[in-house]
């Protein structure tokens, strides 16, 4: 029975918080805005600065503090869609617009300065900014039958079941390598064991949240996230690579930092999300 436990020494630690944090973070999204808000802000920017403590290896000029507010923007603005309207479009075309001006200003005659350090500065908040801010648009979608709340529960809730699977099936009896020359440690056992436990998981918060979408649907969605989940996570992975780092951090005793946590639902959200405002809505 050993062969299907986690080798890893961080298991008990990833554990312990997991008991500790998903029961919390459940808590905070039910009690909704101001905390759920609060919470989303606080993600985005620890996130924020983890990516740029790793872009830092590469770069020297990052306008940390412009992309702070480029992705606060995002937040507020996910908050208060559903009221003022969704300005994520012009918020991007500002953003990187005004980044490049300063980006020029600022910089030598370098081309190739300019340019490296203007994308590293409009990846942060796009990528992490502008995605996770779906987890606000998500919530609010209520919709004839469709709770946000209980949508935004699902797909954390399924996410974390695909990590978690994913994590101890590959650690355990993971041989085949996925993507080595990106993420050494993903294994295809790994991907596919988080893929059925997205279908399973996908089957049992349907039913648990009463959502109204078929069994075929349900089934659907658990193996679309299971795949969007092992994209966000290689996604994370090459800005490891592309910056020579490890963990984005050390927040979480076995999670790693708080990037790391949120990887696979910077994709999962947002493909949820549209999902069901573009197709089943």
């Amino acid at each position: 029975m050993e062969r299907w436990f986690p080798k890893s020494k961080s298991f008990l630690p990833r554990l312990v918080v997991s008991l500790i944090g998903i029961p919390a973070l459940i808590a905070i999204i039910i009690s909704g805005y101001p905390l759920t808000t609060a919470i989303v802000t606080i993600a985005a920017i620890w996130s924020l600065i983890e990516y740029h403590r790793m872009i830092r290896t590469i770069t020297q000029k990052d306008y940390f503090y412009i992309t702070v507010i480029w992705t606060t923007i995002f937040v507020f603005n996910a908050q208060f869609a559903h009221e003022i309207g969704n300005y994520s479009v012009h918020i991007i075309v500002i953003g990187i617009l005004f980044t490049l001006t300063l980006t020029i200003i600022n910089q030598s005659n370098n081309k190739t300065d300019i340019l490296k350090n203007w994308m590293l500065t409009c990846i942060g908040p796009i990528y992490i900014g502008f995605l996770l801010s779906h987890a606000l648009l998500l919530r609010e979608i209520n919709q004839l039958n469709y709770n946000g709340t209980d949508w935004l529960l699902y797909v954390l809730l399924l996410t974390f079941a695909i990590d978690t699977a994913a994590y101890c099936i590959g650690t355990s009896i993971g041989k085949y390598k996925l993507a080595e020359s990106i993420s050494p440690n993903k294994t295809w056992e790994g991907v596919l064991g988080g893929i059925t436990a997205a279908i399973i998981a996908s089957l049992a918060l349907s039913a648990l949240f009463d959502l109204p979408i078929s069994e075929i649907e349900q089934i659907f969605l658990g193996m679309l996230l299971g795949v969007t989940a092992v994209f966000g996570d290689l996604a994370e992975s090459i800005i490891k690579r592309a910056t020579n780092t490890g963990n984005s951090g050390t927040l979480l005793p076995g999670h790693g930092g708080m990037l790391d946590r949120i990887d696979s639902l910077l994709l999962t959200i947002p493909v949820t999300y549209y999902l069901l405002t573009l197709i089943i809505i």
